[in-house]
């Protein structure tokens, strides 16, 4: 019964990356199009570098107010989009750790000898 959820979790999972990284697309495409002098300022990121760095370096564009301050719907709505994905993401993977019990064996090789 268990390995039943745990497979629905990673094909959930893998479900919400994919969702994520089409996300992405749509806000870039909506920022490179709508918004061209915030994209500049921001240093003319290429796509992939946008995506890998959502977490770190774009991180105020997509979860901070400069997505806001810019009053672009398209743009909140897909900020808001990534952010799901991202929290979905996250919830899945608690999800997991709770199924297996979030058990880890840290006991020293030392100790076992």
């Amino acid at each position: 019964m268990f390995d039943v959820i745990a497979v629905c979790i990673l094909v959930i999972f893998a479900t919400v990356i994919v969702l994520n990284y089409y996300f992405c697309k749509v806000f870039y495409r909506a920022w490179l199009e709508q918004e061209k002098a915030n994209w500049i300022s921001w240093g003319k990121p290429s796509f992939q570098a946008f995506y890998e760095a959502q977490l770190d370096d774009f991180y105020p564009m997509i979860f901070g107010n400069e997505c806001v301050k810019l009053k672009n719907r398209a743009l909140i709505k897909a900020s808001s989009d990534i952010k799901f994905s991202w929290y979905a993401a996250l919830i899945l993977i608690v999800t997991g750790c709770g199924l297996v019990g979030f058990e880890a064996n840290l006991t020293a090789r030392w100790a076992i000898d």
